[in-house]
């Protein structure tokens, strides 16, 4: 109905490292903005929403403090969400919102059957210097979600407080039907405690047409060192994926293998 068109916007944009503003679609009520991006060279940076209005996002591709803030240009795919909880489809529930905080655990308002792929994402900028989300203990009922600074930071103090946007949606695949306009079949799960810092290949499940849209997080927390999901290569079949950690305190890149939830949704 037209409750389901409104409550999900997507967009494919090319980002730098200049801010921009996204006019979206169509005026969200509680808009929560979730962004990722893919980059076969596997420059570290992640990207950073500043803002978020009623109808745009204000975004652009951040790097750690002690590398050069210039980054390429790369291909960005924003997903939109109102907050609530409500079906997409015939099967996929989804709840959102937003939290003030650096480190809080987020309750669903309805637990879900099985516990959901997650996503959070900066809404705010607060304080300027690089930040990413990481997540732990979620299941079907809750999620712990921080802010985590790039490790030469860290000695200084955590991150102030921004607004987190959360996203979580019941694994498995659907189609959404006539209700999201070119939006078709959608597809979330939760890979489990396997993806390191060596590329990881992941097969969809389901034909997500030609150009599917790619989110995904690094859900867990077995590594303490700050680290995210990065992103390389999308296909019609799947993509790839790592463990991407900073150099700000020292060099070495391994990490512990985490817990990588994606959503991919046909872009028709």
């Amino acid at each position: 109905g037209s409750g389901i068109k409104s409550a999900l916007g997507l967009a494919r944009l090319t980002l730098a490292d200049v801010p921009e503003v996204v006019s979206l679609a169509h005026t969200f009520d509680n808009p929560v903005a979730i962004a990722r991006y893919s980059d076969p060279l596997r420059e570290i940076g992640v990207v950073r929403v500043s803002e978020v209005t009623a109808d745009s996002v204000r975004l652009a591709i951040q790097r750690p403090d002690y590398l050069d803030p210039a980054y390429h240009p790369v291909e960005v795919t924003l997903l939109v969400a109102e907050a609530g909880a409500y079906m997409i489809g015939e099967n996929t529930f989804v709840q959102a919102g937003t939290i003030d905080t650096s480190r809080a655990t987020v309750t669903y308002d309805t637990p879900f059957d099985a516990p959901p792929a997650v996503f959070a994402q900066v809404q705010t900028e607060n304080d300027p210097g690089f930040v990413i989300t990481r997540y732990r203990q979620s299941d079907a009922d809750a999620f712990e979600v921080s802010l985590q600074q790039e490790e030469a930071q860290q000695a200084f103090g955590s991150h102030p407080v921004e607004t987190v946007g959360w996203l979580a949606v019941s694994t498995g695949t659907d189609a959404l039907g006539d209700g999201l306009g070119d939006l078709g079949a959608v597809e979330a799960a939760r890979l489990g405690a396997v993806v390191d810092e060596e590329e990881y290949a992941v097969t969809f499940a389901s034909d997500l047409g030609a150009t599917p849209e790619v989110l995904v997080s690094l859900a867990s927390r077995t590594g303490p060192d700050p680290a995210f999901a990065h992103l390389i290569d999308v296909s019609p079949s799947g993509f790839d994926v790592f463990v991407q950690e900073e150099q700000s305190r020292d060099a070495e890149l391994s990490h512990f293998p985490e817990d990588i939830h994606y959503l991919a949704i046909e872009n028709e």
